[in-house]
């Protein structure tokens, strides 16, 4: 049966590029943190007007910067709420085998993500070394408070991803309060218990993804509830070595995966 398609709009949310400033450290929220992030620009606005959109269609746009930055993922929740996944540690804490083939073979002996850590530390003088927790990956909650349709308010839900072996934070699932976030080497759950906008409850599920350097965007990403009420997420070739809950050694080491949880 064709389906009517003259209500259903699409939102669109601007990407665009940041600078940055300041420092922070661990992955506890911190407010120090303030990334520089540009004002309102015209991009997004341009890009609409480049879209070819079917008839009965239309496109809007949502969310722009300052309200968000650089996003990499985004997840809406049963109430509208947006969970937006940004990247400051691109380039700045993160980066790929390209730009350092001397790495390469150590790269591929890893087996843990504890010897790509050890790795760094071998090629970087400790001034480089530290540079690499300079910059925070984070999760920003974006609403619309009006109810018309644009984005109003936004709020830093979860920062403080900036570990040398941190990110790219590249997913973000959220449902009925619990919001699930990958971002290398770990897969956290998040809370809101307070309801003020921040996750006060943070719990890593497991932690071992990304043995390898390998390519930037093989990371762990793709979070989707599958029809078994199970927690189902990817990893390209950076790999993982991890224990479950229950004790057991999952390890794929040098190849991609999908992988599943209970939630």
């Amino acid at each position: 049966m064709a389906r009517d398609l003259r209500w259903i709009s699409i939102r669109l949310v601007a990407i665009v590029v940041v600078s940055f400033l300041e420092s922070g450290e661990g992955r506890a929220q911190d407010e120090s943190y303030k990334p520089s992030v540009v004002g309102a620009t015209e991009d997004a606005a341009k890009a609409i007007k480049s879209l070819r959109v079917a008839p009965g269609m239309k496109v809007e746009l949502f969310a722009a910067e300052p309200l968000l930055a650089n996003p990499v993922a985004f997840h809406v929740d049963e109430k509208g709420k947006f969970y937006v996944v940004e990247t400051f540690r691109h380039s700045s804490g993160v980066t790929d085998t390209r730009g350092h083939m001397n790495w390469l073979n150590d790269d591929l002996a890893s087996r843990t993500v504890a010897d790509r850590v050890a790795m760094y530390k071998k090629f970087f003088s400790p001034e480089e070394f530290a540079s690499y927790s300079k910059d925070q990956d984070r999760i920003r909650l974006v609403e619309d408070r009006d109810g018309d349709g644009k984005a109003d308010h936004s709020t830093v839900f979860a920062d403080g991803f900036n570990l040398p072996e941190t990110g790219l934070a590249a997913g973000v699932l959220a449902r009925n309060g619990d919001v699930y976030f990958t971002c290398i080497p770990d897969l956290w759950l998040l809370r809101d218990t307070n309801g003020d906008g921040k996750a006060d409850d943070r719990k890593v599920l497991h932690t071992g993804y990304g043995v390898h350097v390998g390519f930037l965007g093989h990371d762990l990403h793709g979070l989707i509830f599958g029809p078994d009420g199970k927690l189902y997420f990817s990893i390209g070739d950076r790999g993982f070595n991890l224990k479950t809950w229950d004790g057991k050694t999952l390890a794929v080491i040098d190849t991609g995966s999908v992988l599943r949880c209970e939630p």
